[in-house]
Formats: C-alpha cells, structure tokens, sequence
C-alpha cells in the first residue's frame, strides 16, 4: 500500500495552517512495526506524533511525548506529559522555541546578532550561544521556571 501524497501534503498544510508544533519525543524513534515483505527485515517507521500550539508549549514547557513499550499490537502507545524532564544526565541539544518569535524585541534581536561578514559556521555557533543567554535574560529560561 503507497501513502497517497495529496493527502499527506494536505495534512502537512493543515498543520501549518494552524500553527502546531511537534512536542518533544523521548523514547523509542519508531513508533510503528511493520510487517516482514518479501523475507527482507521488518519496516520501522515514525507514524504516530503528538501536536501543539505554542500556547499550550508555553504553558508546559517541559512538557513532552514519551513512546512507551508496544506490547501486543504494531503501534507503541504515547503518553503526553506536562512536566518533568525527558533527558536527565545528558545534555540538550539546541532547539529553537518558536515562542521566542512571539516576543515584540525578538526580530531586533536576530537582527542585531546576525553580521553578514563571518562564515555560517560561526554565525550560526554565536547566535545559538546569543539566544541561550536570550532566552535566560527575557523569558527567565522558560524550560526552568514555573507557572
């Protein structure tokens, strides 16, 4: 069976069109078990997601999606949680929070901390670094603080 692709560039633009996000996932990277074709290894892929706005993101900000163990059928169930930590003892990679966008200085901010003269290499590396201490000064770490 194909995925027909109208369809999934439909629900691609519904999800744009209102504005979600996907919640941050810990656990397995595949959510779905396929069948075995042709003697060839099972599929795996990553079918099952959970959606936000950025209210909601927000508002639970260490919120996250936490695939849990499958058990008796091809799909493993996700839990949605609203706090708590997904990585404990390992250092988060750096994601960009779209409710930064939301912030009336942010777009001086990106323009002050983007010089056109350096390599992307560093221009990417300070403005990460920029908008870290960012965040912390003007929302006070908004994956820290409580609500």
């Amino acid at each position: 069976m194909q995925a027909d692709i109208r369809k999934c560039l439909q629900f691609n633009n519904w999800i744009n069109e209102c504005s979600l996000m996907e919640v941050t996932t810990w656990g397995t990277k595949f959510t779905w078990r396929g069948p075995q074709w042709n003697g060839r290894d099972k599929v795996f892929k990553k079918l099952d997601r959970v959606l936000c706005n950025v209210s909601w993101r927000l508002r639970y900000h260490e919120g996250f999606a936490k695939v849990l163990s499958r058990m008796h059928f091809n799909h493993h169930p996700i839990i949605l949680l609203t706090e708590g930590e997904t990585n404990v003892g390992r250092n988060r990679s750096f994601r960009f929070e779209a409710a930064w966008t939301t912030h009336e200085n942010f777009h001086h901010f990106l323009k002050d901390n983007w010089v056109r003269s350096r390599d992307l290499a560093y221009l990417l590396n300070n403005l990460t670094n920029n908008l870290k201490e960012w965040n912390k000064d003007v929302f006070g770490n908004i994956f820290k603080s409580k609500i």
